[in-house]
């Protein structure tokens, strides 16, 4: 089976860990860095009656009136909700609550959105798809946007008994067939206004039941708005409550959550910049290596950046700087290494290849280099160290490379290589990929990670085009055997792996576009596949662990090999996403943190 669960049902243990965790029954994991503000039926008043330490913004209200807006008990006795009535018999033509920006970095069309709101539909004279209830968030536009004479970018929903309509990016309307009766719902509204990402999810569930990218407003202005908001919303519906913030898209999935915390720009350039790869010290230093020019043309080159602040900011060093960025490890004491080929005819097939390796004492030091040299069992030629430099526990080394060998000439293998004496000498150990493969360019790029059992978990390529399928193998004796692969992903070049410190696995790819692979047990058999970025690039992918759970996900967003961004999104860049993993809490250390005031702790790798 193939452990890929996309946006999978969600269990009844995220929606009973969840709603414990929050104020207002609500099926989501709280956002990790909490919400900006928030409005709840329970306090008694309507929005625009909190007072400022309730409510900051402050909400305001649009064309209230007491008829039509009123908070109340359900039934006399039940839960506070703001019943909203815009009848006929109403004598109103809007009940729309406005929530105007004014926070610091609020209102930009960088925001990364999450809104997490409880309602039901209360009018059962409606039988069709007529609108009760609408929600929406209004932004600037993006550069495409702007481009196209749009002045705000509205993400905009409506609600009705049997279905669900969204705003689209030419101005109308198309509907979700979806049964939400008179029952109660809990809503996310996960956003990413930079990328026109929106994800609407429902009741727990990890599958989005609308995904959009909005469509066009009427004038700029920065809002969060419910009610109303249309002439065409009719009937009646109740809220509970509705909770928000703009620092954070929140994810959800099966066992834990991704929050998409905030993009820093590494580069940019008016040429192509691609092939990020990253190296992060102990000490919070970031090397980073990407190319500037059109792949496969003379112009192409690479450079080297670096942050000393966790990539906060970066620079350029001076020339002649060395630092790790691909097949490099970390080492005790806050030193580094990394590995790769040195040979004066990679082209011709041989047994026996020479290797280097550059060892760092710390991030401001000038390496040193050691030479050995690996014999393989076969002849193999155009041999590459990629991408994966893994200190195991146990001190030995192992690192992944591909190449072509006699078998077929042709066709691309991966294989394993080990030292037991930090790369002055290494062992071929075990071909982990070979043959055609699903994409028919064979095994490569593979990347490799030491997971909390001490087994081994590799990923690999198996071609450039789409479909390409991802794949996947393991070993449990150190590299000596391996798996058969299987296939994880349907498409991913040069993935990047990292085991976070509270025992996740995290996994980037693409082509086309770019996705993390999240599996909260951390055994590589529970897959969860989350879409990052849709747009032209390389999808070539780096990961770090910028602090405990916390990944810095690198990735370009620019012109590859001939295809060209949209003259309004230039110049080309390098991006650096910072997305936390969070886990839902276990069932047992949840129960007795809620009786005892207990600190919930992640759990951690061991050490």
């Amino acid at each position: 089976m193939n452990p890929v669960l996309r946006y999978s049902v969600h269990a009844c243990l995220m929606t009973c860990v969840s709603q414990a965790s929050m104020t207002f029954a609500q099926s989501y994991l709280t956002p990790s860095n909490g919400y900006q503000s928030s409005y709840d039926a329970a306090s008694q008043l309507r929005p625009d009656q909190q007072p400022g330490t309730m409510a900051s913004p402050l909400w305001s209200a649009y064309g209230y009136t007491a008829s039509n807006a009123v908070v109340q008990q359900e039934g006399g006795s039940g839960p506070w909700v703001l019943s909203l009535d815009n009848t006929a018999s109403s004598g109103a033509a809007k009940y729309s609550y406005y929530h105007l920006d004014s926070g610091t970095g609020s209102g930009t069309n960088s925001d990364l959105m999450t809104l997490d709101f409880r309602f039901r539909i209360t009018d059962t004279n409606w039988l069709n798809f007529n609108p009760q209830l609408s929600l929406g968030v209004v932004r600037p536009p993006t550069a495409l946007q702007a481009a196209n004479g749009q002045t705000e970018h509205l993400y905009y929903l409506t609600f009705g008994r049997y279905g669900i309509q969204r705003l689209n990016a030419g101005g109308t309307m198309s509907t979700t067939n979806i049964n939400l009766g008179n029952s109660w719902h809990d809503a996310r509204l996960s956003i990413n206004t930079r990328l026109a990402d929106a994800r609407l999810y429902l009741d727990g569930d990890t599958t989005p039941v609308v995904s959009f990218s909005g469509g066009p407003g009427a004038d700029t202005r920065n809002q969060l708005l419910f009610g109303d908001g249309s002439s065409d919303v009719v009937g009646k519906a109740n809220v509970s409550a509705l909770r928000w913030t703009n620092n954070n898209m929140a994810i959800p999935l099966v066992g834990g959550q991704v929050n998409i915390l905030k993009t820093t720009v590494v580069d940019t350039n008016v040429k192509d910049v691609n092939f990020t790869y990253a190296h992060r010290f102990t000490d919070g230093t970031i090397s980073l290596s990407h190319s500037v020019g059109q792949h496969l043309t003379p112009e192409e080159t690479s450079i080297l950046q670096v942050s000393h602040d966790n990539g906060q900011t970066w620079q350029t060093p001076s020339p002649g700087t060395q630092l790790p960025h691909i097949s490099s490890t970390n080492l005790p004491g806050g030193g580094a290494a990394m590995l790769s080929r040195w040979d004066a005819d990679p082209s011709t097939p041989h047994t026996t290849w020479g290797l280097m390796t550059h060892k760092w004492a710390s991030s401001s030091s000038t390496p040193t280099q050691t030479y050995g040299t690996v014999t393989f069992p076969f002849a193999t030629s155009y041999l590459m160290m990629h991408r994966s430099l893994v200190e195991l526990d146990n001190g030995d080394w192992v690192a992944t490379a591909y190449g072509l060998d006699n078998a077929d000439p042709s066709i691309l293998s991966s294989y394993v290589i080990g030292s037991a004496d930090q790369g002055q000498t290494w062992n071929y150990l075990a071909s982990i990929g070979s043959g055609a493969g699903p994409g028919g360019e064979g095994y490569n790029e593979s990347s490799l990670v030491e997971l909390a059992n001490g087994n081994l978990l590799a990923l690999m390529r198996t071609d450039n085009t789409h479909p390409a399928a991802l794949m996947q193998t393991k070993s449990s004796d150190g590299g000596l055997t391996w798996s058969a692969p299987i296939q994880i992903a349907d498409y991913g070049v040069d993935p990047a792996i990292i085991l976070l410190q509270n025992g996740a696995l995290v996994a980037s790819s693409g082509r086309p576009g770019m996705y993390i692979l999240v599996d909260f047990s951390g055994t590589g058999d529970h897959w969860q596949e989350v879409p990052i970025y849709s747009g032209v690039g390389s999808s070539y992918t780096s990961l770090v662990e910028l602090e405990p759970n916390v990944i810095g996900l690198f990735y370009d967003e620019s012109g590859f090999a001939g295809s060209q961004l949209d003259p309004a999104l230039m110049p080309n860049r390098i991006l650096m996403d910072t997305i936390q993993i969070q886990l839902v809490p276990e069932p047992a250390t949840m129960l007795l943190a809620m009786a005892g005031g207990l600190l919930l702790m992640s759990r951690r790798r061991p050490v």
